[in-house]
């Protein structure tokens, strides 16, 4: 009998404009232009929900080739590049805001368009070996409107010392006749 005496109850009458609501508590009159106006409301609301949630489901999503690269053995001096390949597997564009780099050693370069459905695209990496003989390993985030909003790649090598040029002997030098 409670569950009944809780239940909404709502008659309408017919000869008059107004809408009477009985739950147990009270009786509350409202006038049929002001529930138009909220069953508006709510209809629109359900529609903005619906259209949120339906566009919320399509997303890009981003699947490289390689999410890491080993340059081997480089010689110092040279800028030793990689491109990474991209391919958007999702059923939306996927627009790529930023390739951070761990430091300043390391430059990726990116296209600012958006990446289409089934399309693919390039991030050139480049690490600058001057003066870092060694082993190194680099990231670089990549950040973009996609599934997997931030997926970070990884290159790494060993640097050689550049040969050093044989030290000239100033104790004897050799001078030229004119």
């Amino acid at each position: 009998m409670n569950f009944v005496n809780n239940l909404l109850k709502i008659f309408r009458l017919q000869n008059k404009n107004c809408l009477f609501v009985l739950n147990n508590q009270s009786i509350n009159i409202v006038s049929q232009k002001s529930n138009r106006k909220l069953m508006k409301k709510l209809f629109s609301t359900l529609v903005a929900v619906f259209v949120f949630a339906v566009a919320s489901q399509a997303q890009g999503v981003l699947k490289f080739g390689k999410e890491t690269h080993d340059f081997g053995k480089l010689a110092e001096g040279p800028v030793a590049t990689y491109s990474f390949e991209v391919t958007n597997v999702g059923n939306a564009p996927v627009i790529i805001s930023n390739a951070q780099p761990s430091c300043g050693c390391t430059t990726p370069e990116y296209s600012k368009d958006p990446i289409m459905p089934g399309a693919k695209s390039v991030i050139k990496v480049g690490y600058n070996t001057p003066g870092r003989p060694g082993t190194f390993i680099k990231t670089i985030t990549v950040s973009s409107n996609a599934e997997n909003s931030n997926v970070v790649l990884t290159i790494k090598g060993e640097v050689t010392p550049a040969s050093q040029a044989a030290p000239t002997s100033t104790s004897n030098p050799v001078k030229k006749k004119a």
